[in-house]
């Protein structure tokens, strides 16, 4: 498969509307940003632009260096595991848990963040940060106490739920995709 099909099939395995209502339940319950996107780093369904970080995953203000028009998975994420990490000049973390068709290609990344690993550095280590990159601190001291702390231990059974979760809306949507091609002989 070409990566225009992979691209084709994560938007047909991933429906939108569902997938939305699943993920701001989680978004609003472990108060951390979820979204989608292809295996091509375009973005099948966005950040929650109001809380959770979302402003500074978007807003070029903060230089986040995160979500531009394609976010490149391989230039900002490393594997960690089954997951793929990314952390930023902030001192946050994001996490990509891989959307795979069984024992296929990546078809889809869901991004779980921005969160803070372990210890929140101080109000002036973040003031330092907002000169150092020229973003209003007040701004930046706002969007960061958004951001939730996790521990390794949270963060991980975060992504391991996450994970069971994606792989069953995968297989369930495609075997719906299969029953929906049966014609039934009458």
């Amino acid at each position: 498969m070409t990566s225009k099909d992979y691209r084709q099939l994560a938007r047909e395995v991933i429906n939108k509307e569902k997938w939305w209502d699943m993920l701001s339940r989680f978004i609003d319950v472990l108060r951390i940003n979820i979204f989608v996107i292809d295996s091509q780093g375009l973005v099948i369904l966005p950040p929650e632009g109001r809380r959770y970080g979302g402003r500074l995953l978007t807003d070029p203000a903060f230089k986040f260096d995160l979500l531009d028009d394609t976010i490149d998975i391989k230039a900002h994420f490393e594997p960690q595991g089954a997951f793929l990490e990314s952390s930023n000049r902030y001192n946050l973390s994001n996490f990509a848990i891989p959307i795979k068709l069984e024992g296929e290609q990546t078809i889809a990344y869901m991004i779980i963040g921005p969160v803070i690993l372990n210890k929140r550095l101080s109000g002036s280590d973040y003031e330092k940060m907002a000169l150092e990159y020229g973003c209003d601190k007040s701004d930046l001291l706002n969007e960061l106490g958004g951001i939730r702390v996790v521990s390794n231990v949270m963060i991980n059974s975060i992504l391991d739920v996450l994970s069971e979760i994606v792989s069953d809306n995968v297989e369930l949507s495609l075997k719906k995709k299969e029953l929906s091609s049966i014609k039934p002989n009458v």
